[in-house]
């Protein structure tokens, strides 16, 4: 059954163990109350009063306007009132309403890890970098490099001696802030493989 929480601009709790910490860079619906139109995007930040997320649009709309916003988190969904704050370059702020349905789903959509290294081909450069977590559908990464969304990535992602092929298309690049240029950034992967689906069945089943 859904837990729903009435927050009243107050902080609310997740019972089932999960963090604000743990659902950035999960991937975000927005549907438009005022018109129906949908857009998607990505978390970059979450706090108990607000969001802020990357767009793949390039624009939400006017301020002021509301959204019933899901969040798919890698072991939740959550489903939140949200209203525009702000918005430019791809960036947008929201305050999170009154009511907040929080649902558990029976797999994760996103394993977290810390022992893949990947190699990122991009313009005819190559960086080094971590992954932070993967998914059957894409990745997310640290690199010490800024990549355009919506570029096209070769990646080789290694994992106990063993290397997968895939690429796929930036949805987001956001500064970790650390003061060494890292960015996270997450990759929608094209047509990903068996061997990437295996190895997502893996790492889900030891997780």
């Amino acid at each position: 059954m859904p837990v729903f929480y009435k927050t009243w601009n107050k902080p609310f709790v997740m019972t089932n163990g999960d963090s604000f910490r743990r659902l950035t860079s999960a991937r975000v619906r927005l549907v438009r109350q005022s018109d129906g139109e949908i857009l998607n995007g990505w978390l970059i930040q979450m706090t108990a009063s607000r969001l802020k997320l990357t767009l793949n649009d390039a624009e939400a709309g006017k301020v002021g306007e509301r959204y019933l916003t899901e969040v798919h988190g890698p072991s939740v969904r959550l489903v939140l009132d949200t209203k525009l704050l702000s918005s430019g370059k791809g960036i947008a702020e929201f305050e999170v309403g009154r009511d907040i349905k929080f649902m558990p789903v029976s797999e994760p959509a996103r394993v977290a890890v810390d022992d893949f290294t990947v190699r990122c081909h991009w313009d005819h450069k190559e960086f080094v970098g971590r992954v932070a977590n993967i998914s059957c559908e894409g990745l997310c990464m640290d690199l010490p490099a800024e990549i355009l969304v919506g570029s096209l990535v070769k990646l080789e992602v290694h994992h106990l001696g063993d290397t997968y092929h895939v690429h796929g298309d930036v949805r987001y690049c956001v500064e970790t802030g650390d003061g060494m240029g890292i960015h996270r950034m997450g990759v929608q992967l094209i047509q990903p493989d068996e061997r990437w689906l295996g190895l997502f069945a893996q790492v889900s089943e030891a997780a």
